[in-house]
């Protein structure tokens, strides 16, 4: 979609350089521009975006992009020649059951790994990277893990919270007051409302492509009963996070 996007807008910015200049006038062709070069810059940022998160799959999908394009052109210039018969019957059918052919095998997605593997994204949390195989392996039957995109809300203020959020890579926003909080790749949130057994405190939003790992409340006791120091580095974080002004002035 992205690929088929980028195409739309640049023929749609050489059609405004070529007839709405001359239709519409100066004006209504550099707003038409401003709009379509930033649109086009939105979708190069998105295609950059996957290419860097995903270099395997973002490849595989612009050579299947490219190859579709290639067929469709194919096809089209088969029905040209066939229109000015160059091409008889019998050879522009064989052509056109081959060409079939091999846009059938074109319609298969590539595999899309999001490397969400739990030991793997374990192993990248400082909290749980100190624990011995087999204790890394009971935390990892107790958290599931999850991709947040980049703008998309993870918790919002006022909701339930059923959840707390591990960030094995990517960075997200807490928006609280006075300035937003950012978290990278080890730290975590939305402890506080498990704690307290109260509502989300704030909204958290994902700034990049996030690879997450999410405890459920129901799970957070057995982790504590388990792994009694990182019972105590969750309970740490959380009061600094309860009494900013004290922690600022440990600082």
């Amino acid at each position: 979609m992205l690929h088929s996007a980028r195409s739309v807008l640049r023929e749609l910015i050489a059609f405004n350089e070529e007839h709405i200049r001359a239709l519409f006038g100066e004006t209504a062709s550099q707003n038409l521009a401003q709009l379509l070069e930033h649109r086009l810059a939105d979708v190069e940022r998105a295609v950059a975006a996957l290419r860097l998160q995903y270099p395997t799959y973002a490849h595989q999908l612009q050579v299947q992009f490219l190859v579709r394009t290639a067929a469709q052109i194919e096809a089209e210039r088969y029905e040209q020649l066939r229109e000015e018969s160059i091409l008889n019957r019998d050879i522009f059918d064989d052509l056109q059951r081959d060409l079939h052919e091999r846009q059938g095998l074109l319609e298969a997605h590539p595999r899309l790994d999001l490397g969400l593997k739990r030991e793997e994204l374990i192993g990248r949390v400082p909290l749980f990277s100190a624990l011995d195989e087999n204790a890394k392996r009971s935390v990892a039957r107790l958290l599931k893990p999850r991709l947040a995109i980049p703008d998309e809300f993870i918790v919002r203020k006022g909701d339930r919270g059923d959840a707390m959020y591990f960030i094995s890579s990517g960075a997200v926003e807490v928006r609280v007051p006075p300035m937003p909080v950012e978290l990278g790749s080890g730290d975590f949130f939305g402890e506080l409302a498990l704690l307290e057994d109260a509502p989300r405190s704030a909204d958290v939003v994902a700034l990049s492509y996030c690879q997450l790992l999410t405890l459920a409340a129901r799970d957070l006791e057995r982790l504590f009963d388990t792994e009694p120091a990182i019972r105590a580095e969750i309970h740490a974080v959380a009061e600094t996070r309860r009494n900013p002004q004290v922690a600022a002035g440990q600082g």
